[in-house]
């Protein structure tokens, strides 16, 4: 958690009163994929705050770049692009998720939602359906 903490973005005014992290969560370590994030801790009473995992781009907030091949998200196998999908993104969302939540663990039992723009929505139906969220269950 700590070694994803980013202390100032450039052109970000100083002394922000949030937390913010960034970085790569591995979701195949086989073939070398992983998720690029970017997290926002809400700056009032985070621990009482909801999850939202925000798809495509107040709570604490989750900006999951995916699938892989977009924006900073990669593959470290270029067969990989080819094989992109909705099953496959659904999957790696759902892995990043799990993975994420090793690091953040104090945010495990929060409730969650997701939330996305555009072609997301069509994406999210199948995040869902592998969500532990999606299913009134608590992510481990």
């Amino acid at each position: 958690m700590e070694a994803d903490k980013i202390d100032a973005l450039l052109g970000q005014p100083k002394g922000v009163d949030f937390d913010q992290y960034g970085g790569y969560v591995t979701v195949d370590p086989n073939y070398g994929r992983a998720l690029f994030y970017y997290f926002v801790e809400s700056p009032h009473n985070s621990s009482d705050k909801p999850l939202v995992l925000w798809l495509n781009g107040a709570a604490n907030v989750i900006f999951l770049e995916s699938p892989i091949g977009v924006g900073f998200s990669y593959s470290n196998t270029s067969s990989d692009y080819k094989l992109n999908g909705d099953e496959r993104t659904a999957e790696d969302s759902y892995t990043f998720l799990i993975n994420w939540l090793e690091r953040f663990p104090h945010y495990k039992t929060r409730e969650f939602f997701q939330a996305g723009e555009s072609y997301t929505g069509h994406c999210a139906t199948a995040r869902r359906d592998n969500s532990p969220a999606g299913t009134n269950a608590r992510p481990p």
